[in-house]
């Protein structure tokens, strides 16, 4: 409950820090998402609240991560997160939840380490909520010290966390035979796919860049239609 309270805490410090910076308010917000996904992942299985918080900020943090993969977005960032703008305060409390993030993993490493009873939590999962959760917190402070230059590695990485997390669902599902995990992956991969198809890809490499894309991805998802059925096939014949 304490860690939900920071958390809580931090949200409001984000909404007061970005009540008339918008953009602002994005990349706050989405590594509070990220951290409720973490901490829910990581406290014991009797507190019903994090089973809540958890799935609430596994669906949020693909939502926000998909908003933050625009170049236009970063770049809107970029230049509002300046050190004559004086935004400081947003570096500040970008920092602040990143080490709430920490904090949350030494207490789980602690408890692993004392061999108390926990629930099973996928380590794949694990780095890649903490791996948004970086993105999004340090985010301002990027912005704010290497400026609209860091604006193409930021969306570059967050494309690349949409695609790690659709392959962590996909793969989570394949593994605890969960159905729900792996449709999250597959469509949240598809989703990745139409968007690129409209936006990044499509500009760079035009419609010859954006019908491969598109193809490519057709086929992957089709494979992976076909490994799940046969897969569902040989667990209903054994």
């Amino acid at each position: 409950m304490a860690l939900h309270l920071i958390g809580f805490a931090c949200w409001c410090l984000s909404l007061w820090i970005a009540w008339n910076f918008q953009s602002l308010a994005l990349p706050l917000l989405g590594s509070i998402f990220a951290l409720y996904w973490l901490a829910g992942m990581t406290i014991g299985i009797k507190e019903k609240l994090a089973f809540v918080s958890s799935q609430i900020g596994l669906i949020a943090t693909w939502f926000m991560l998909c908003i933050f993969s625009f170049y236009d977005f970063q770049k809107e960032i970029t230049e509002r997160i300046k050190p004559e703008h004086n935004h400081g305060y947003a570096v500040i409390d970008g920092a602040l939840i990143f080490l709430v993030g920490i904090t949350v993993l030494l207490i789980y490493s602690r408890s692993t380490f004392l061999k108390i009873p926990l629930k099973y939590v996928s380590p794949k999962e694990l780095v890649l909520a903490f791996a948004i959760l970086t993105q999004f917190s340090l985010a301002p402070a990027m912005s704010y010290y290497f400026g609209v230059g860091c604006s193409f590695a930021m969306v570059l990485t967050a494309n690349i966390l949409m695609l790690g997390y659709s392959a962590v669902m996909m793969d989570e599902g394949l593994k605890t035979n969960s159905t729900p995990k792996f449709f999250l992956g597959v469509s949240t991969f598809l989703l990745w796919t139409i968007i690129r198809y409209f936006d990044l890809f499509g500009n760079v490499g035009g419609m010859l860049g954006a019908s491969l894309l598109f193809f490519l991805s057709s086929l992957a998802l089709i494979g992976l239609a076909f490994f799940w059925r046969k897969r569902k096939a040989s667990f209903h014949v054994n």
